[in-house]
Parts: C-alpha cells; sequence; structure tokens
C-alpha cells in the first residue's frame, strides 16, 4: 500500500516538474514581430520606484520590417510595404541567456551582416514588446523595438484608432 502511494505521489510530482519545465522552457521569441522606429526622442521610460521599463507609444510608429521566429530556432525578416515585400534576412537563433541571444545570419541585404554571427542584447516589456541592443557594422549601439503581432480583426482596430483620433481633436 505504502508503495502504491509513493509511486503515485512520485508519478505525480514527475508530471507537475516536467510540466513546469516546459513553461519554463517556452521559447518567448516564438511569432511574428513588427518593429516600431523610434520618433522624438528615447521611447524608453524606467519607473524611478521600481527600474521597470515602459513603451512611450507617442514616440514610435509603425515601421515596415517583420520578424519572424519559428519554434525551430529559424527566423527570417521581411521588409513589407503596398508597393514591395522582400525577405532581408534569414537564419536561425538561440537564446544564449536571459538577456542575450545570436542570430546565426546566413542572408543579408547588408554584405557587412551576411554569413556572421550577431550578438543580441534583449529585454522584454510585458509580453508583447522586446527591445533589442547590438554593435552595427560602424560599431555604435543599435536600438530597435519589436511588438508581437497579435491575431483579430484589423477593421476594428482600425475604427477603434480613428475614434480615438477624432477625441483628440
Amino acid at each position: 500500500m505504502k508503495t502504491t502511494i509513493l509511486t503515485t505521489v512520485f508519478l505525480v510530482l514527475s508530471v507537475v516538474v516536467l510540466k513546469a519545465q516546459d513553461s519554463f522552457n517556452m521559447n518567448p521569441f516564438e511569432g511574428v514581430w513588427q518593429m516600431y522606429i523610434p520618433v522624438g526622442g528615447n521611447p524608453l521610460v524606467e519607473n524611478k520606484e521600481n527600474g521597470e521599463l515602459s513603451l512611450d507609444s507617442a514616440k514610435v510608429r509603425p515601421g515596415y520590417n517583420y520578424k519572424i521566429f519559428s519554434a525551430d530556432g529559424h527566423f527570417v525578416t521581411l521588409f513589407a510595404t503596398q508597393m514591395v515585400s522582400k525577405l532581408t534576412i534569414m537564419g536561425t537563433y538561440e537564446v544564449l541567456s536571459p538577456g542575450i541571444y545570436i542570430e546565426h545570419v546566413k542572408e543579408h541585404t547588408n554584405p557587412a551582416y551576411a554569413n556572421k554571427d550577431t550578438e543580441l542584447e534583449y529585454r522584454f516589456i510585458g509580453d508583447d514588446i522586446f527591445i533589442m541592443t547590438y554593435e552595427n557594422e560602424f560599431g555604435n549601439k543599435s536600438l530597435e523595438v519589436w511588438k508581437q503581432v497579435t491575431f483579430g480583426n484589423p477593421m476594428e482596430e482600425l475604427v477603434r484608432l480613428r475614434q480615438l483620433e477624432q477625441k483628440k481633436n
């Protein structure tokens, strides 16, 4: 009887630990992300009390670049407008540690990055925004802001945005 109870407890705990490990190993990058372009200064606002970052949405605008991270470690960056759509970067990625990931770039429209590894620092702001910094080909630190593309009806969002705009005027 004791053996049966202990075996059952062990099996239940094993399942709980495995589920917790799966949750811990979830890939926060997986999905489609749209780049947001800073306009009018630094869009990052730090809360002086707790050090948390937030994004000042008045200081960013949606860009034309999209980054797609797959669960199997591949990524592509896509430039898309009404006039032209092109893949601009292709490769694989891996998270090295919390706050650091590396892109193993196979193809890039900028020859300075093609067939090279680029180490990037990242930080998530909530679940749907991450910022990344890296050293560009000139040795300067570059900042990029990415917002996750969500599922939804775009017409509803356009109506909501128009209503907000009308309230401002």
